[in-house]
């Protein structure tokens, strides 16, 4: 094409590797929520949750849910710890 691009496309091509770093170096743990504050805190940043969902999306990366414990478990892991 014969357009420039964009401050947003710019911006975009800056962000794509910060979330690919910061995914990896949680194993993949941080879902949007968490690496959107993770990003604004560490780069002074002001990204809104809905761009960085739009960006992980387009990436493929999704966050890893942790399996919920029942209540026998979440006793055995009570007991395990005090």
């Amino acid at each position: 094409m014969n357009r420039k691009e964009s401050k947003n496309e710019n911006f975009n091509k800056k962000l794509i590797p910060l979330i690919q770093e910061a995914y990896e170096e949680r194993d993949g743990i941080l879902g949007y929520r968490q690496m959107t504050i993770k990003l604004n805190r560490e780069n002074n940043f002001r990204v809104d949750h809905k761009r960085i969902y739009r960006l992980m999306t387009i990436l493929g990366l999704k966050s890893v849910c942790r399996k919920k414990l029942d209540k026998s478990e979440m006793i055995q892991s009570m007991s395990r710890v005090g």
